[in-house]
């Protein structure tokens, strides 16, 4: 036997196994490859699954000859149900969480064949842990971000004769970022843009939280003060001391009014005529503490000026290569973009950020852009 051939014929094996599938189907598809396709000095003449229902085991599945008593099959799926496999002439027995694969190997049980076998069980075992774990990752995964996707608003919204544009871009590691617009009373806007700590799915809940509580609040018409500590209560006695989250909730008045209040959030920049401002005043992020006060911030976005919000993703990419974006680099681009149309301005700080750290993106990336026309 080549070892090294025959565990490339393995891991060939299970690299086409489906995702998404329960336990069972995956051991039956796992079972019936190495039947049908399984390394030749292996010498799998059958296979069957056994399933624990109820109180005992159950049959499944069965491929290929496989003629001996049912009696002796359990025997061995009761010892395969350890962490380990087993290979004893003329048969092999692994679990698959909470199925057992029963084997049933053809040749003479020389010594060196079992101890072969015994070897091409394990890496089988070993392959099958580690797709199951995989596909259970990307399960979690595909959750997240479907959730983040949720929390988006279908297109930037029509708001008097502003100009707004967008982007997310999600990150490998699924994040907590998101965003969100709402309509308030008198003619007025309110925007969020938020980010919660860590990865996955849990992040990816924290976030939909805060931005369901964030839509609550306005819903009952809470100052912007009120609203972001009465969030902060919320998630304080989540009970999760280890989550906290850090965001910006804007309020623009169709004149350009704007009130805000920053948690512990990369401070938003505002382009006037005398240069950039940043929009800091608020208080700390969310969740530590259960007593955080928020004040309000207050500015204005004049005719011709730009009002940028942005998730800790854009100043951090390109960390990874010990070069980040950083806030020197944003403040040139939103200089740089005066007067360009909104969807053209992200578009070409995307192309930035991509030349400095490349792709993909360590983390999320989310960008909020609001020009106000020189004129109507």
């Amino acid at each position: 036997m080549n070892p090294k051939s025959s565990y490339r014929q393995i891991e060939r094996l299970l690299a086409h196994s489906p995702t998404g599938v329960s336990e069972l189907r995956f051991a039956e598809h796992v079972a019936e490859q190495l039947v049908h396709n399984g390394p030749e000095e292996f010498g799998c003449a059958g296979a069957k699954v056994y399933d624990r229902r109820a109180a005992r085991w159950q049959l499944r599945s069965a491929w290929g000859v496989f003629a001996d008593a049912p009696h002796v099959e359990l025997s061995l799926v009761d010892v395969a149900r350890e962490d380990y496999p087993w290979v004893e002439h003329p048969y092999g027995a692994f679990a698959v969480g909470g199925a057992v694969v029963v084997l049933r190997f053809a040749g003479n049980g020389a010594a060196n064949e079992d101890r072969d076998r015994t070897a091409l069980l394990a890496a089988v075992q070993l392959g099958v842990k580690y797709h199951l774990r995989r596909s259970a990752l990307e399960d979690q995964l595909e959750q997240a971000r479907a959730i983040q996707t949720s929390l988006l608003p279908a297109a930037p919204p029509h708001f008097g004769d502003y100009d707004v544009a967008t982007a997310y871009v999600p990150a490998q590691s699924v994040g907590g970022d998101g965003y969100d617009f709402l309509p308030l009373a008198k003619s007025a806007l309110g925007i969020v843009v938020l980010d919660a700590a860590g990865h996955g799915l849990p992040a990816a809940l924290q976030a939909r939280d805060a931005i369901t509580g964030i839509r609550m609040g306005v819903e009952r018409e809470l100052r912007a003060s009120s609203l972001v500590e009465r969030l902060n209560r919320v998630i304080y006695q989540s009970g999760l001391s280890s989550r906290f989250v850090s965001l910006v909730f804007a309020e623009l008045d169709s004149d350009g009014s704007l009130g805000y209040v920053n948690a512990g959030h990369p401070p938003p920049l505002l382009l006037g005529p005398g240069g950039i401002e940043e929009l800091t005043v608020g208080g700390p992020v969310l969740g530590p503490w259960p007593d955080s006060a928020y004040r309000v911030g207050f500015a204005h976005l004049d005719r011709g000026g730009s009002l940028a919000l942005f998730s800790d993703g854009v100043l951090e990419h390109g960390t990874v290569r010990g070069e980040p974006f950083g806030p020197s680099r944003l403040r040139a681009w939103l200089e740089e973009s005066r007067g360009r149309e909104s969807g053209a301005a992200v578009d070409d700080l995307l192309a930035r950020l991509r030349e400095v750290g490349g792709v993909p993106f360590e983390d999320d990336v989310t960008v909020v852009l609001v020009r106000r026309p020189e004129s109507r």
